[in-house]
């Protein structure tokens, strides 16, 4: 149950020190940092579960007490000494030193969710401090509340996860855990834990007990090392929807997600659904258990098919790799269309001919439905760091891992022979042009690779750290005004590019320009122009269909764009490829500038206006030119000076900050090459 008492050990008595103050679990060894009596140096004591002494090291300072409070990052344990935190590992080997700017750091956590640390000393605020030492927020602390200890709890119910351990003003108070909203700083007492002694560090933590949240701390006088239960383990476990209303004559999908990591081999966790309504029966429960094991299992996959072409793929060797049985269910009911493989090989059922040699784990396969469907695959699993064998050129592949992924970072590990990458939807990314629309890599769907040497792909589903993790990012194009093109199977990839910022008329609902590429007059992709850049899937025909419902071999391609005098076809300069279709080539371009700039010289908008002390200055150069971009009041007055230099054509934006200028009636002025552009404004205060 809840706040009992798991583990209660004197730990004083097997470090021979009776200045313990700090503790945290790593893998459920409990290091505890002790003062040594204020002899020699002071200690990081290592206790196993039990709360027996397994080892000792030295802290990398030397003061009275120590450190008075440890916390774990996921790599490195932290302490501190005055202002200093020191970054060490498990082996007790300094690995970094932060010369932090808080007032304390004698109570020390680490928060996750905003990658800072929070700082108190028993009768201050409590304080944030980035990973360089620089103080951020502070949290008030009421005057009755003093501080001994703090840890983060990132999954608290109440979303109150900063958590306090502490005693009132008077020693006849107990032991008490309070607990803070670190967004409002909200500070609610969460109990009195009715054990003798004064606080010291806590650690709330999942690594004492894989299967439960415990709260561990030091209770000095004797020092002690106790831990309190706080709940079951439930991020291995996630049902959604979790609440909902369901009309009659109707029913509702549930999904549950079951998840293995972090949660050692050879274990088996157990819940309940528990689903409770208002209709006849008023409640079911389905008990739900989760074996986790080491290595490949004989399992099953689900795939969900839209109607339509899938590219997909199964993480797992199926029992039985004739796609004929394998599809048997779906050509029974009339919803196979046709199958292929990379190779070309292809499965039609109504002309009763196949020459797919079967379903291997390492390649992905198109499946055309005629309508949704689940199709199930049993076998054995395989691990998501197995080895995948590329040969040069393109192949259609499989992805093993069961967690979503940044495209280019699980495929990092062979940037260097990757020419390009397409998911089933013509998304792709160029390591080249260092261009990504594919966004994350899923379970289930299969993937285009072409690489320009033989290579083996292992998928990589972490970064080395957060900086190497933010170079892992892709290009997310909301749907823009032209159509979507429906997806036939064959596309080749267009790179659109500028480097001239567009008049605002061409701007769309996103705040993009809204780009369609045809042959002969018909639509064959679209996308939009966001930044300078924008990748587009151009769909050729499908083969399978007696229509030509996409462009042909051969066939050159116009660019389009949609402005306010709708659609108007461009120029643009080939930097790459040939701009024809050809199925699986790939072009890249650079729009002609002439085709984005302004027709006007002038500012088209400031805003608001009237304005409270913020103004937004809009302005066009159709070429460019020097630029003086002043405000002034109706004397002829200098007021501000916005804009003053060589500025290129394009449409520009700069803003205004008139906290310090009065009330009253302005006029913006713009200069450029002997033109003068002005507008009035009004600031009201």
């Amino acid at each position: 149950d809840p706040w009992d008492i798991r583990i209660d050990t004197n730990a004083e008595e097997a470090a021979q020190d009776n200045q313990l103050n700090g503790l945290v679990v790593v893998d459920g060894m409990f290091y505890v940092s002790g003062g040594n009596n204020g002899d020699d140096a002071n200690k990081i004591y290592v206790f196993n579960g039990d709360g027996q002494l397994q080892r000792e090291f030295d802290q990398f300072h030397e003061s009275r007490y120590g450190m008075r409070d440890l916390t774990w990052d996921g790599s490195l344990i932290w302490g501190a000494d005055g202002t200093t935190l020191y970054g060490f590992n498990t082996d007790g080997e300094l690995v970094e030193t932060v010369e932090g700017q808080a007032r304390s750091y004698r109570s020390l956590t680490w928060d996750p969710d905003h990658e800072l640390f929070w700082s108190a000393d028993v009768t201050t605020d409590i304080f944030s401090t980035d990973p360089e030492g620089n103080e951020g927020d502070r949290i008030e602390v009421p005057d009755e509340i003093r501080i001994y200890g703090l840890s983060y709890w990132a999954d608290d119910p109440d979303g109150y996860n900063l958590y306090i351990f502490t005693r009132g003003e008077a020693d006849s108070v107990d032991i008490q855990v309070n607990k803070v909203n670190v967004d409002d700083g909200d500070m609610v007492l969460v109990r009195e834990l009715g054990v003798s002694g004064r606080p010291g560090g806590i650690n709330i933590t999942n690594q004492y007990d894989v299967y439960s949240q415990v709260l561990a701390g030091i209770v000095q006088g004797p020092d002690r090392v106790v831990v309190w239960q706080l709940e079951a383990r439930r991020d291995w476990f996630l049902l959604e929807p979790e609440a909902g209303e369901i009309a009659a004559g109707e029913s509702q999908e549930f999904q549950l997600h079951m998840n293995a990591a972090g949660i050692p081999a050879d274990n088996e966790l157990e819940g309940e659904i528990v689903f409770t309504h208002n209709g006849v029966g008023g409640e079911t429960v389905i008990p739900v258990t989760l074996n986790v094991v080491q290595g490949e299992v004989h399992t099953f996959r689900i795939l969900n098919m839209p109607m339509g072409w899938n590219a997909v793929s199964v993480n797992l060797r199926p029992d039985d790799e004739d796609v004929e049985v394998i599809m048997s269910d779906l050509v029974d009911a009339g919803l196979l269309i046709m199958m292929k493989d990379g190779a070309g090989h292809f499965y039609r059922p109504d002309y009763e001919f196949n020459n797919i040699p079967g379903w291997y784990v390492d390649q992905g396969y198109m499946v055309k439905m005629r309508d949704p469907a689940r199709l199930r695959l049993d076998g054995i699993s395989v691990l998501p760091d197995r080895p995948i064998d590329l040969e040069e050129g393109w192949q259609l592949v499989s992805y093993y891992p069961r967690i979503p992924v940044e495209a280019t970072l699980a495929l990092s590990g062979i940037v260097d022979q990757l020419d390009i990458a397409k998911d089933g939807f013509g998304n792709f990314w160029v390591p080249a042009w260092d261009f990504s629309n594919m966004g994350e890599m899923r379970e289930g769907q299969g993937y285009y690779l072409k690489v320009n040497q033989d290579v083996e792909l292992v998928y990589v589903t972490e970064a080395d750290d957060e900086a190497a993790l933010a170079g892992h990012r892709s290009v997310y194009d909301d749907p823009g005004q032209l159509p979507l093109h429906l997806v036939t199977g064959e596309n080749m990839s267009l790179l659109v590019m500028t480097d001239v910022p567009p008049r605002r008329s061409m701007e769309g609902i996103n705040g993009g320009i809204d780009i369609g590429v045809y042959v002969a007059g018909e639509l064959v992709g679209s996308g939009v122009l966001r930044d300078g850049v924008c990748g587009i899937a151009v769909w050729g025909d499908d083969p399978s269909t007696g229509v030509i419902d996409g462009a042909l071999d051969g066939q050159p391609l116009e660019i389009r764009i949609l402005d306010e005098g709708g659609l108007r076809s461009v120029g643009f300069d080939v930097l790459a490829g040939d701009v024809v279709y050809s199925t699986d080539a790939l072009a890249v371009i650079s729009l002609d500038a002439s085709a984005l700039l302004p027709d006007e010289f002038a500012i088209t908008a400031a805003y608001p206006n009237p304005f409270n002390s913020n103004l937004r200055v809009d302005y066009s150069l159709p070429e460019a030119a020097d630029v003086e971009l002043s405000m002034y009041d109706l004397t002829g007055r200098l007021a501000a000076e916005l804009v003053s230099g060589r500025v290129r054509a394009g449409v520009h934006t700069a803003l205004l900050d008139g906290s310090d200028l009065a009330s009253g009636v302005y006029m913006l002025r713009l200069t450029a090459a002997g033109r003068t552009s002005q507008v009035k404004v009004a600031l009201v205060k």
